[in-house]
């Protein structure tokens, strides 16, 4: 329990810090926003949007007991309002990560384009180095881990690029399987009764 309090510590000091600096280069972020608001007030914009709420709620858990009797309703709206944003949030993200399932597949094959023609040494350089150094660091060395990693690496791009590809057909399927099949469910068995039931004989000495 102390370990997950931890790691969820960190997780929202991280988010502090992102929402807060951002990227320091490009001036996201709400400190960004401020500095460059002509620029950069969308990011800053979505920032404060989230973080605001989640500030004034701590605000009025600390000083409650200085504030009126009636704000007590208020800090229980911004925690719902908060656990709302959050689940939003994260909704997307959840939805967004099916997208994501081709992009991390391209960015790991080291994918590169020349106008219009693929650079087949660039992608079999990366090809070979990943596999190579990942055959060191696993597999102990030698070329039989190297081959290992490397069929092992074509396994999960593929998985990933059939995944990706297919992803329509697979939601249809299931709501097909899920959603329109048990339609067609029929009830058999017995009746579940959980209070017992009434005896049909009864022993009598």
């Amino acid at each position: 329990r102390i370990a997950l309090v931890g790691v969820v510590g960190v997780k929202i000091a991280e988010l502090g810090n992102d929402l807060f600096y951002g990227d320091a280069h490009e001036g996201t972020g709400i400190l960004g926003a401020v500095e460059g608001m002509a620029h950069h007030g969308v990011e800053g914009g979505m920032a404060w949007a989230v973080f605001a709420p989640f500030i004034l709620a701590i605000i009025v858990k600390l000083f409650g007991k200085y504030l009126p009797q009636e704000l007590s309703v208020f800090n229980m709206w911004i925690g719902l309002g908060m656990t709302g944003i959050f689940g939003m949030f994260f909704t997307g993200v959840d939805y967004l990560n099916l997208a994501t399932v081709l992009l991390v597949s391209a960015a790991i094959t080291g994918l590169k384009m020349r106008g219009n023609e693929f650079d087949i040494a660039g992608v079999a350089t990366t090809f070979f180095g990943a596999s190579f150094f990942a055959g060191l660091a696993f597999g102990g060395g030698g070329a039989y881990s190297v081959l290992v990693m490397f069929y092992a690496w074509l396994g999960v791009q593929a998985f990933a690029w059939v995944l990706g590809v297919f992803s329509p057909n697979i939601h249809t399927a299931r709501l097909h399987l899920v959603e329109w099949m048990k339609q067609f469910y029929q009830v058999a068995g017995e009746t579940f009764s959980p209070f017992g039931f009434n005896a049909r004989y009864v022993e009598v000495e």
